[in-house]
């Protein structure tokens, strides 16, 4: 049954105490109407083209109840209660008055409808369990009260509609409570959560956000200038964050799954923790303060951008790229980097500078950058990098070495490594490919020294190393000496540049061949002959066998000795019956 009210019958409706709209439709067609019944209970719909006001002391008891057609207002002093659900069709909702959701969902049916809370309503959120506020334009200029611990969304994902908080209006979440915003929202004012916050695509940030709760950003928001954010929760970066601005985060912890961008400084206080898992950090320079710990749990991304560290970084697992050569990581002297990776970690096309301390805490390899990459390493003046034994890094690209390297585990240099500053190595030295070793740097140690490839020095040392392989050669214009307990093994190696000087007690093995180019090899020690030849490449190369020196000839085939200028002062053994050629 169908009821019409026409202009006719417009008095008489001041003469019901309560009216019960459970016919099929309720239609007030050609006339607005203000309602003054105590009581109207919808288990149906109130629609028609009229505009519908509900007085001061109206109470509607909405049960799965439409209102459509002409807008609906509630009047300040007005109660509607949507006891199960609500639908508002196609009309607008101005709510002067009180909406208590108190179960079931909010929907509207198309884009043309609207739910306006002014300034004087109130909007209070009494739903046992989640509810949705669906396919409609809701905006907020009064109070929304989000009264039981549940989660309310606005809109859900197969619904139309936005939200709108407006300018000077607080938004607050409580603890226990939570709100998704899984459409388009646009966040004025202030917007205060101390429960769970959900920002999706298409969501915009104008006003202040504080966030003492928990903040999940589920697809890109647009943060705009002018926005503020701040609070001491949680925030979880589950796809890209773009902030256009300079910020500085005080959340206890940010869990970041995605990416924190944006052409502003990120500045991470003290107190902050960042457990970046595969995330990126791009945009304007990230610093991480005294006092802050970024946690990286399988890898990092640092994307054309500074990464500044005066606090902790922790890497768990994994890597930590770059992705171009304007891609830094600067540890200040007050920044701590710990490696606790439980595999081989690479550090590669980013630009490294290390003016704090860089632990190595678990016996892994660490490369500086891989062979397939770009960037640089820089040790600072006075800074110490210690590699413990067991522990392992290889500079496999630019590496430039200030400070001290002190080396108990292994450590291995490339072409485009310069040491500059103390190398003191205990553990084993691999120089891969030749170094640059400059004027003004030292090398000590009693460890192992393996020359895979030009070893160029160019001042007097005495090497202390326990022993050196040589593969390769070892060259430059410095006087080269071998300290009593060094032992050098010699692979088709080369002995070149400036002397090199066997002390007493010091022994040489030519294990397959040796050649000594244009320089003097002046032996105090044991030179041991265990195959192969002796060979030099001028008439100004000279091996001299002093008086306290010995040469033993342990060669198992015939050996030359040729090209060379040999002196024998000392004691020369022939301990195998093969033919020995001086020529």
């Amino acid at each position: 049954m169908e009821y019409h009210l026409s202009s006719y019958h417009q008095f008489r409706i001041f003469y019901f105490w309560n009216w019960n709209t459970q016919c099929k439709q309720f239609i007030f067609n050609p006339y607005d109407i203000t309602f003054t019944f105590i009581t109207i209970n919808n288990n149906s719909e109130i629609i028609g083209t009229g505009k519908k006001t509900y007085a001061s002391g109206v109470t509607i008891n909405n049960n799965n109840g439409t209102l459509g057609g002409g807008e609906h207002i509630l009047s300040n002093g007005a109660i509607l209660n949507s006891i199960t659900s609500t639908i508002i069709s196609s009309t607008t909702l101005t709510n002067h008055g009180v909406f208590n959701l108190q179960s079931g969902n909010i929907s509207g049916v198309s884009n043309n409808t609207f739910f306006v809370n002014e300034s004087d309503g109130i909007v209070n959120v009494n739903a046992p369990a989640t509810n949705q506020w669906s396919n409609l334009n809701f905006t907020n200029k009064g109070s929304f009260n989000k009264v039981s611990n549940t989660i309310t969304r606005f809109n859900n994902n197969f619904g139309t509609g936005t939200f709108i908080n407006d300018v000077g209006v607080t938004l607050s979440i409580a603890a226990g409570q939570e709100i998704q915003f899984l459409n388009t929202a646009t966040l004025n004012g202030t917007i205060s959560n101390s429960g769970i916050l959900s920002f999706n695509a298409l969501c915009t940030l104008n006003g202040s956000l504080i966030n003492n709760g928990t903040w999940n950003i589920t697809s890109p928001p647009t943060i705009n200038l002018g926005s503020s954010i701040s609070g001491t929760g949680i925030l979880n970066v589950n796809n890209s964050f773009a902030i256009p601005y300079d910020i500085t985060f005080t959340f206890i912890t940010i869990n970041n799954l995605s990416e924190i961008i944006g052409t502003g400084k990120k500045t991470y206080s003290n107190g902050v923790t960042i457990n970046n898992t595969n995330g990126t950090l791009g945009g304007g320079e990230h610093i991480l303060s005294n006092g802050a710990i970024l946690n990286s749990i399988t890898s990092t991304i640092i994307s054309s951008t500074t990464l500044t560290n005066h606090g902790v970084f922790n890497l768990q697992s994994g890597n930590v790229s770059g992705v171009s050569n304007n891609t830094f990581f600067v540890t200040e002297n007050d920044g701590i980097v710990n490696v606790n990776a439980p595999g081989t970690n690479q550090w590669s096309n980013l630009n490294f500078t290390n003016k704090g301390l860089f632990n190595k805490v678990s016996n892994t390899i660490t490369r500086f950058n891989n062979n397939f990459g770009t960037g640089n390493f820089i040790n600072d003046v006075g800074v110490t990098l210690s590699i413990a034994a067991g522990q392992e890094i290889q500079f496999l690209n630019t590496a430039t070495l200030n400070g001290t390297i002190s080396n108990s585990g292994i450590l291995s240099f490339n072409a485009l490594c310069t040491l500059n500053g103390s190398l003191v190595n205990n553990g084993t030295w691999n120089i891969t490919s030749a170094p640059t070793i400059n004027l003004g740097s030292a090398i000590s140690g009693t460890g192992i020294l393996n020359v895979n490839n030009s070893f160029s020095i160019p001042y007097d040392i005495t090497f202390n190393f326990n022993t050196i392989n040589n593969i390769s050669e070892i060259i430059g214009t410095g006087k080269k000496t071998y300290a009593s307990g060094v032992t050098i093994n010699n692979n088709n190696g080369t002995l070149g540049g400036g002397e090199h000087i066997l002390s007493n007690g010091a022994i040489l093995n030519s294990i397959t061949f040796t050649i000594i180019s244009s320089t003097t090899l002046t032996n105090h020690g044991v030179f041991n002959l265990q195959s192969g030849n002796i060979s030099g490449v001028s008439n100004n190369t000279f091996f001299v066998n002093e008086s306290d020196g010995i040469v033993n000839v342990n060669a198992p085939a015939t050996n030359q000795w040729s090209n060379l200028n040999f002196t024998n002062k000392g004691l020369f053994n022939k301990v195998s019956n093969t033919i020995t050629r001086f020529k």
